[in-house]
């Protein structure tokens, strides 16, 4: 048994080889979670000891995800465009490639004519831990044009979650919330957002059993839709621009052979412009839509 941190680690990775594709990252992060110190402390002072209650937690932690929780869902928080996003089972775990909505959504108000009177009005469909909404809300307020954020969900315990983190960071001034199943609370918004985003769940369910075992923990209601995973996103696009201003944009994440049908669906409504951005693995991953 371990009781320095070389030894931990060494530990940890072992037990952890057959789990995950990254026994290595893992056993840091949960170790610099217990210990409250980063990797570099780590491997500069690799003989440092822990105490009974650190090797304690550690062994704990080891063992949660053997079992196959996901790392976020132990450490509760999850890095998000430089952000520490909590998380808990109530909300999926933030991803790398939803950061190309925040990402598109810097790019849009780069280009706007600034104007001091205006207040840009923001929509965030389905929130979730709420890390779009407060990526975005720290992208703008580095910049010059004021603007509001409602960030919505279905799920009264997803909701929970993003107050948290608004409030963790500061934000509560700038995003409001609403408990709502897509637009099924936002009658008073008609014509009224300047743009939209949303992660919508878009996992065919027949992907469910070919699912890794870390999804089993995430919240079902967020990754799985029906209808080949296009219900949701078809749901969406059919009354979306009844909530976007004139020359207003939305930003939607699809999943991996998405576009393709998409393009057919979305060009029957008449948009402006129509744009499928690729990921960094070249998969095109978000639908932006100019109203």
């Amino acid at each position: 048994m371990f009781t320095i941190i070389r030894e931990a680690l060494f530990f940890a990775k072992d037990k952890l080889r057959n789990i995950s594709t990254s026994p290595a990252l893992d056993a840091e992060v949960l170790l610099e979670n217990v210990a409250k110190k980063n990797k570099e402390f780590f491997y500069t002072n690799p003989d440092s000891k822990l105490s009974e209650s650190e090797r304690e937690l550690y062994l704990s932690f080891i063992s949660r995800r053997e079992k196959g929780e996901p790392v976020a869902y132990i450490t509760g928080e999850k890095e998000f465009w430089g952000l520490a996003i909590k998380v808990n089972p109530s909300v999926l775990i933030p991803r790398p490639e939803t950061e190309h909505i925040v990402e598109e959504v810097s790019k849009y108000v780069e280009l706007l004519v600034r104007d001091s009177k205006k207040t840009l009005k923001i929509l965030d469909l389905g929130t979730g831990s709420g890390c779009i909404s407060a990526a975005v809300c720290f992208e703008l307020l580095k910049k010059d044009i004021d603007f509001q954020i409602l960030a919505t969900d279905r799920s009264e315990a997803a909701l929970l979650v993003a107050k948290k983190n608004f409030k963790k960071f500061g934000y509560n001034e700038k995003i409001s919330t609403l408990q709502s199943d897509w637009f099924e609370n936002l009658e008073n918004y008609k014509s009224y957002f300047d743009i939209i985003v949303t992660n919508p769940p878009y996992v065919p369910h027949i992907w469910k059993k070919k699912a890794q075992k870390d999804l089993s923990y995430e919240p079902e209601l967020a990754l799985y839709s029906e209808d080949s995973g296009f219900k949701d996103v078809k749901l969406i696009l059919k009354d979306i621009s009844n909530y976007m201003s004139p020359d207003s944009l939305f930003l939607c994440e699809i999943g991996d052979e998405q576009s393709e049908l998409l393009k057919v669906y979305v060009n029957n409504f008449g948009y402006k412009k129509v744009e499928f951005i690729k990921d960094l693995a070249g998969v095109e991953r978000v639908l932006s839509v100019r109203n």
